[in-house]
């Protein structure tokens, strides 16, 4: 998923412990996604 359409979908949300956990989950995914290429 494109940064920028996660933070659409995050806009759209008006809970903040929720965009929270979103975007911790998106970091980690996107870091363990470069460990797995490297």
């Amino acid at each position: 998923m494109h940064f920028s359409a996660l933070l659409a979908k995050m806009r759209k949300i008006n809970n903040p412990r929720f965009k929270k956990n979103l975007a911790v989950v998106y970091f980690i995914r996107r870091f363990l996604c470069q460990i797995s290429q490297s």
